[in-house]
């Protein structure tokens, strides 16, 4: 979910309801990738119950109109959740024009997959990092590469056949490790996919300055980016497994807490006076005015890189 600076809005002008939505029903992962947080985040691992996925859902209903766009799926693997689908058919049942996940396909087997696309979803992202054995092996540490290439492949064979409308799309996290294989990107996939598909990069970034994630892109302007407020604080909301809302996608060990679904409601997180004064500390200071926020490239258009393009 990246968005431009100029759709931060001023406080007169926001939303009713988050328009961008990320829902965690699983906080675990079946890999160790060098770049993600599941090593060193301190959360349970857990599975969100019924009650609270339903409550959130009958929330999201309410103002769907408003929605664009449902993430399911946080900082775990989410083809861990053995609900996933039933889930998915909910949020799209109430009304969720876009529903989403990001997934590292290692379990996205031909059956998996069938009832992936029976399940309505939108898109689905898998995360790919690296165009060789060698390369994406030491990055996705526990996944196998050749697994996963046949089922991101068998994914966009089954949906042709059954004709969904499902976009698939591929994501590079790019890093020094994958820095000598990004050029060739956009050529491996480009006859894997469909027309509609696509495959993109990003920059690799630091988890809210968390000390054990110190790797960040050279020549990066970061003067520019830390005058900056944040979009991600008008325009989206995450809701981990345990009902807890922390400040962003990026603060995964909820060390800024905005709220908890299990004893409010999104709506009143959304409009709450803590919420709000992080929202005048961004337009008085930009990113730079807060430790977590400082150096952030997630909600940053330049975080997006060309890979025929990148020396």
């Amino acid at each position: 979910m990246t968005h431009t600076a100029a759709e931060v809005l001023p406080p007169a002008e926001i939303a009713v309801f988050p328009p961008y939505l990320q829902i965690e029903t699983v906080a675990r992962c079946n890999a160790r990738c060098t770049m993600c947080t599941s090593r060193n985040c301190h959360r349970a691992t857990r599975l969100m119950t019924d009650e609270l996925f339903a409550k959130i859902a009958d929330e999201l209903a309410c103002y769907s109109s408003g929605i664009k766009r449902v993430t399911i799926q946080g900082l775990g693997e989410p083809l861990l959740d053995n609900k996933l689908e039933p889930r998915i058919r909910t949020l799209k049942d109430g009304g969720v024009t876009l529903v989403a996940f990001a997934t590292n396909g290692s379990l996205m087997n031909a059956e998996r997959a069938r009832s992936v696309l029976d399940s309505g979803v939108d898109e689905v992202t898998f995360s790919v990092d690296g165009i060789t054995q060698e390369t994406y092996e030491s990055i996705r540490t526990g996944l196998n590469f050749d697994e996963v290439l046949g089922h991101i492949e068998q994914f966009v064979r089954l949906r042709d056949q059954a004709g969904a409308k499902t976009i698939i799309r591929i994501r590079w996290t790019a890093q020094r490790a994958n820095q000598d294989e990004l050029r060739g990107f956009d050529d491996f996939w480009e006859n894997r996919l469909g027309p509609c598909d696509s495959a993109y990069a990003k920059i690799i970034h630091t988890w809210g300055n968390a000390a054990e994630y110190d790797e960040l892109p050279d020549n990066y302007d970061f003067e520019r980016l830390n005058r900056l407020p944040c979009p991600s604080l008008w325009t989206s909301l995450i809701i981990f497994s345990d009902g807890q809302i922390p400040l962003c996608c990026s603060d995964y060990d909820a060390r800024i807490r905005l709220g908890d679904v299990h004893r409010q409601t999104i709506v009143d997180v959304w409009n709450s006076p803590t919420l709000a004064r992080l929202r005048e500390k961004h337009l008085a200071a930009g990113r730079g005015g807060m430790t977590m926020c400082a150096n952030c490239v997630v909600w940053d258009d330049e975080a997006k890189i060309s890979p025929r393009t990148e020396k």
